[in-house]
């Protein structure tokens, strides 16, 4: 359906998602870039695999340098998603373009901005505002640096419109708010128009 959809033209990127049980990642890969989808989804806690696992990192490996991919990342109740995970992801592959979602790390900001703060990674607001304080979201853009924070909403489980009110009522300058709203991503998904 995404990649029917994604004809309509700037109204959509869509993105497609892969499965480390699959023994077609290569052909799904190629697959996806050859239906226009601009990046990967990965959600380590819902599709039940460790996120530095082997069978994980064949798809880092797959994609690397090719697709940019957008990981859940964090979640206090599961092992699967943990932002150290992330970091031997990245070390292990480090022309991989990876947007932590979650600020890297939902439910886990704080371990999240530790482990990941020095690191080559985009993190995006989603699913975060509404535990966080406005001092705390100001916060975690510093630690991660404007250019490298994306705008992000979860929806259909938070509404955009509030997302970016929220957004909004952080202090920050009108270049820092049009890099998160959308130049960051912008430019990220730039660096893949040779797939398109």
């Amino acid at each position: 359906i995404v990649a029917q959809a994604r004809r309509l033209p700037d109204q959509l990127i869509g993105f497609a998602t892969l499965h480390p049980d699959s023994d077609q990642i290569e052909r799904q890969v190629d697959w996806a870039i050859a239906h226009g989808l601009r990046g990967i989804k990965l959600h380590p806690d819902f599709q039940k695999f460790y996120l530095d696992s082997e069978r994980a990192m064949h798809i880092f490996r797959t994609i690397e340098g090719r697709l940019p991919v957008l990981i859940h990342t964090g979640d206090y109740r599961t092992e699967y998603s943990k932002p150290a995970r992330l970091v031997r992801v990245l070390h292990a592959c480090p022309k991989l373009d990876v947007i932590a979602a979650h600020f890297g790390g939902w439910s886990e900001w704080e371990s999240g901005a530790l482990a990941l703060a020095t690191e080559d990674v985009y993190v995006d607001t989603s699913s975060s505002q509404y535990a966080l304080k406005p001092h705390q979201v100001r916060e975690l853009i510093d630690i991660f640096g404007p250019d490298r924070v994306l705008f992000g909403s979860d929806y259909p489980m938070w509404d955009c419109k509030d997302e970016l009110a929220m957004l909004a009522k952080i202090p920050m300058s009108e270049q820092e708010r049009e890099m998160i709203y959308h130049r960051n991503l912008e430019k990220l998904l730039e660096k893949y128009a040779h797939t398109r």
